[in-house]
Formats: C-alpha cells, sequence, structure tokens
C-alpha cells in the first residue's frame, strides 16, 4: 500500500510540473483572448505599449499585472479541464496564487483590483472552497458594486451551498443596483423568480 501511495504521489507531482508552464506560457491565440496589458506586460516585441499601460493601471500595478494575467489563464484552464479534478484543482489552485501575488504587490487603488478578486473567487470555487470565495465576491463588491460578473458569482456559491433565499437576495440586490442585466436575469429565472 505504502508503494502504491508513493507511486500515486510521484504522478501527481510530475504531472503538476507538466502543467505548470500551461498558464505562464502565451501564444498568440492566448493574447487575443485576453486584455491587452497582458500582451504589453508580455510580450517582449511590443515595448511601445508598456507606457501607455503604466499610465492606464499604474505603473505599479502594471509591474506585477503579468501574475493577474498567469491567474485569468489559469482559471480558464480549469474550466477547460473541469471533468479532471486533478488538473481542475491544479489550476484552480494556481488562479488563487498567481491572483494572491498581484494582489499582495499591486496597489490597493489598482484599477485591477476588483476583477482581481473576482478571478481569484472563481479560482477558490473551483477548488471547493466556497467561503473563500464568498469573500473574495463581496470584497470585489465593496470596490465596484458594477461587476456583473461577482454578483452572479457570489449568488452561484449561495446557490451550491443550498441557500436559494440568500442567493435570491444577492440577484435582487444586484438588479436593484444595475438594472435587468443577462447574467442576473437569466439567474433568477433558473432559481424561479420572475422578471416582474
Amino acid at each position: 500500500m505504502a508503494v502504491r501511495w508513493k507511486t500515486l504521489l510521484a504522478v501527481g507531482l510530475l504531472s503538476g510540473s507538466a502543467w505548470a508552464g500551461e498558464a505562464t506560457t502565451w501564444k498568440e491565440s492566448d493574447f487575443a483572448m485576453y486584455p491587452q496589458y497582458c500582451r504589453a506586460r508580455l510580450d517582449n516585441k511590443n515595448k511601445l505599449m508598456i507606457p501607455v499601460w503604466e499610465k492606464k493601471i499604474g505603473a505599479a500595478s502594471f509591474l506585477h499585472v503579468h501574475h493577474y494575467c498567469f491567474g485569468m489563464k489559469a482559471v480558464a484552464l480549469a474550466y477547460a479541464n473541469y471533468t479532471d479534478k486533478n488538473r481542475r484543482r491544479f489550476f484552480a489552485n494556481a488562479t488563487v496564487s498567481e491572483t494572491a501575488y498581484f494582489l499582495e504587490h499591486a496597489p490597493e487603488e489598482s484599477p485591477l483590483r476588483a476583477e482581481a478578486l473576482v478571478t481569484q473567487g472563481r479560482g477558490f470555487v473551483l477548488a471547493d472552497q466556497p467561503d473563500d470565495a464568498r469573500e473574495r465576491f463581496e470584497a470585489a463588491l465593496e470596490i465596484d458594486p458594477n461587476l456583473v460578473d461577482a454578483w452572479a458569482f457570489l449568488s452561484d456559491v449561495h446557490v451550491a451551498q443550498g441557500r436559494k433565499q440568500e442567493a435570491i437576495k444577492v440577484l435582487q440586490d444586484a438588479r436593484d443596483k444595475l438594472g435587468d442585466q443577462k447574467k442576473i436575469m437569466l439567474r433568477l429565472k433558473e432559481l424561479g423568480v420572475s422578471a416582474g
């Protein structure tokens, strides 16, 4: 039994190391899918955009934004590998750690902070840590109450934990704040709440 456990551990570690570069290695197709500050920070051929993005998001945010970019790609990889529990968990944890680095090192006033919290929350959802996810979505809404995804994912956490009424309240609060947003309205409909 001990030999089997050691073999499984070794296979898991080797698999993890094989997957490690997937979120941090970028192709042209990746740059097309993510915000342009990712290209400016990660593509060594495109130095002209660096001062533009330093001005838009702040030099201190730009310095660390590649970690947020890695987190965004990792969460996409976690969803793409949803049925493979080990890969999903690996990329979910990569999402959490990469966004944590950005959140710890970028300034509190970074214009990307709220979105990074939402991305980190999604990583926590995929890592089966709903309480941590809820905290991140709520923190994102404190910074920017207009983030539709934060409201939607927060309601999803409540639904997953069997708290339908709390999910409905979150969605109704979002609707009061943002109006009839498609993501919010679809979730209300799924929970049996009419549009009226």
